[in-house]
Order: structure tokens, then C-alpha cells, then sequence
């Protein structure tokens, strides 16, 4: 209520810069799946190996892959992007929408099948470490 006794109604996001990505896609209907992903380049034999830049470079060119050929959203978190502020471990951070079709696995016989929730995760942890593979492999060859 406010002093002329009208009832006010309040979008609390507002103050906060308006929806997040994932209510904005679901409002115009658009199915996602929403993950936080962290990668090691241990997992790579490159911890240490790869500057600040490069390890930019590397992060820009994975979440180019995977908007285009996935059509994965990755967005922009307070955790950080790639990063040496770990003295032992250099990391790529993803937070990424994915839209729910590409969360299947192909049986033998060629057929998509659906994953449980509880696999999504790793199904994506998995398309990003083939994504990272594949990149990889593509600068060692030139």
C-alpha cells in the first residue's frame, strides 16, 4: 500500500538489471538447461604452459565453438572466465544455457534417447572437454 491507499506492485528484479538469462528465454518459450561447468587444463597437460592471453584466446575460441555448433548462450558470471588465480591449477569456468536436445545419448541402433536430469551435467561437461579436444589439437596442428 502506499499513502493514497493504492496497492503497489513490485518486480524486485528490476533493481537488479531485470530477469536472468534463463527466465528470459523460458518466457518466450525457449526450453534450456542451465550448468556451471569448471575445466582443468591439468586435464590437458597444460597447467601452467598458457598465459593469461592465451588462456583467453582459448576460453573466446571454445565459447565461439559452442554457440555456433551448439547453440549453447554462455554468459558472464562473478566467478571468472579462465583464470591463474589458483597457484597450482590454470581453469576455464563456462556458465551455459544448453538447449535440452543435445542432453541425449545415441544407442546402438542410431536413436536418440533422452538423458535423465541427473546426467545432464556431465553431458555437457563432456561436449565442452570434446569442444577444448578438438580446438587443441586444431593449434598443435598449424
Amino acid at each position: 500500500m502506499n499513502i493514497r491507499r493504492g496497492l503497489v506492485q513490485r518486480d524486485w528484479n528490476i533493481r537488479r538489471g531485470g530477469r536472468s538469462s534463463p527466465e528470459s528465454l523460458v518466457i518466450f518459450g525457449m526450453p534450456n538447461y542451465e550448468t556451471k561447468v569448471t575445466i582443468s587444463m591439468s586435464d590437458f597437460e597444460l597447467n601452467g604452459k598458457m598465459n593469461n592471453i592465451e588462456l583467453f584466446r582459448l576460453y573466446t575460441q571454445i565459447c565461439q565453438y559452442l554457440s555456433n555448433n551448439y547453440g549453447m548462450y554462455i554468459f558472464s558470471t562473478g566467478l571468472g572466465y579462465c583464470c591463474k588465480d589458483d597457484d597450482e591449477n590454470d581453469f576455464l569456468k563456462f556458465n551455459i544455457l544448453i538447449h535440452p536436445k543435445w542432453l541425449v545419448n545415441i544407442d546402438k541402433n542410431g536413436q536418440k534417447q533422452k538423458l535423465p536430469r541427473s546426467e545432464h551435467r556431465n553431458k555437457v561437461t563432456e561436449i565442452i572437454r570434446e569442444t577444448t579436444a578438438k580446438i587443441l589439437n586444431n593449434q598443435n596442428s598449424v
